[in-house]
């Protein structure tokens, strides 16, 4: 390592070191001495006095910079670590999360959601009621959004085969989210078309003496036959099977039943839905909680005393045989059933609604018989039945008197008694079973 070091020197100092060795020092006294001269030989060359520069005159208090250079020992040089980048590895490259497609059950839910978002309160409330079929009826299917329309023997009578499904055609043509078109074809005492032999020579026997005559394979092929004919006919919805259980012969029920215990009515039910489903008419299990021996609800109301336990080990079997089996509805009767509900009718009570739901674990339609029976008119005198209908939670409203119930309901609606949730609820249980009918996509 070189070290400077600094040294200030005044000017005196530096003119008298320089002119030691011979300088002549200006105004000094000299003595005078004879010197004696050396002899200088001939032709010898004498040397010319050296010529002494002049020395340099340094300004005073001029710094003069003198390098001086030391051996230092040197420390051992530092020894910078370079930290290294860590390296960060490439993301794996996962592939492309698989795209799993929508199940069917899926693609329907999701349509559903979205058409609900999309429907106004009028048209979620027209789902829910089924109208006796009029040509004035018809016409308001528009106005009222209605969903579904029912048919009695007096629609089939003057009509033909090609005409009654062309107007039932049209009808599905007006119909937003498609319409379900019922009607009674039980056999029997209960036929609406077969009665009539423009459409069948003779009308469709009873369920009891079908079974009777040729056992659950002759029950298979006459519920196949109905169905075809209803088809035919732009008919979609059976108002069938009877799902009762009655053994008397003095019962109101009793024609109009399969005959058999439970298990067999079991069988029975599912076998008219099952046959039903394959020519795409939809069923209709009725009634609940289940007829028994009590009178008929047209006429006036009905009380069933039966216990509960009984109720279950036998009436409430075949219709949980209906719910397995996919049953697009299930019609709950006008009957005060009092170990269920001994205060209202089974149409109009949320405690039936309520064991439809949570013991039989059914979540379709459960739709009222007619509201314009008696069994419900003198029970709801105020003409509400359809309104205290939806509150106890059914969801389609059979009405051969809607003219007078709708507007009670349409006003509960605008109060806001009957919630939007609640219409939600029903509409979309009917979507998803016209959905599963290809009436709507």
């Amino acid at each position: 390592m070189k070290i400077v070091r600094i040294f200030r020197r005044s000017t005196a100092a530096v003119l008298a070191g320089l002119m030691l060795g011979g300088c002549v020092l200006r105004d000094a006294e000299v003595p005078a001495v004879t010197r004696e001269m050396p002899v200088i030989p001939e032709e010898t060359e004498v040397p010319e006095p050296e010529v002494v520069p002049e020395p340099e005159v340094i300004p005073e208090e001029e710094e003069i910079t003198e390098i001086v250079t030391e051996t230092e020992v040197m420390p051992e040089p530092e020894v910078v670590v370079t930290p290294v980048p860590e390296i960060i590895p490439e993301p794996e490259v996962s592939p492309e999360a698989e795209v799993i497609p929508e199940t069917p059950e899926q693609v329907r839910e999701r349509r559903i959601t979205e058409e609900l978002a999309k429907m106004t309160l009028r048209e979620k409330l027209g789902q829910m009621f089924m109208p006796a079929y009029s040509s004035a009826a018809a016409q308001q299917i528009t106005e009222y959004a209605f969903g579904s329309y029912i048919l009695f023997a007096a629609d089939f009578e003057t009509e033909t085969t090609d005409g009654l499904s062309a107007k039932m055609a049209a009808l599905q043509e007006q119909a937003k989210y498609g319409l379900l078109t019922a009607v009674d074809e039980e056999g029997g005492t209960v036929t609406r078309i077969s009665r009539f032999t423009q459409y069948r020579a003779e009308k469709f026997k009873s369920p009891r003496t079908l079974y009777s005559w040729g056992g659950m394979d002759l029950i298979r092929s006459d519920a196949a036959e109905k169905a075809a004919l209803l088809a035919s006919l732009g008919m979609n919805l059976n108002m069938a099977p009877v799902a009762d259980i009655s053994q008397n012969e003095s019962d109101f029920m009793y024609w109009r039943s399969v005959g058999l215990d439970a298990d067999g009515t079991a069988e029975f039910v599912r076998t008219v839905i099952r046959e039903s489903a394959i020519l795409g008419v939809g069923s209709v299990a009725k009634h609940f909680p289940g007829y028994g021996s009590v009178a008929d609800t047209h006429t006036g109301m009905a009380y069933d005393d039966r216990s509960l336990d009984e109720l279950r080990a036998k009436d409430f079997v075949p219709f949980a045989a209906a719910v397995e089996e996919g049953v697009s509805a299930i019609l709950v009767s006008h009957i005060i059933t009092a170990s269920i509900d001994a205060e209202k009718p089974a149409s109009v009570s949320a405690k039936t609604v309520a064991l439809l739901r949570d013991e039989l674990g059914y979540d379709g339609i459960i739709m009222t018989d007619d509201l314009a029976m008696a069994g419900i008119t003198d029970y709801c005198t105020t003409g509400n039945a359809a309104l205290e209908a939806i509150l106890a939670g059914c969801d389609m409203l059979c009405c051969s008197n809607w003219s007078t119930q709708y507007p009670a309901v349409w006003e509960a609606v605008g109060n806001g008694t009957v919630t939007e949730e609640r219409l939600n609820e029903s509409a979309a249980r009917i979507l998803r079973v016209k959905y599963d009918m290809g009436l709507w996509q």
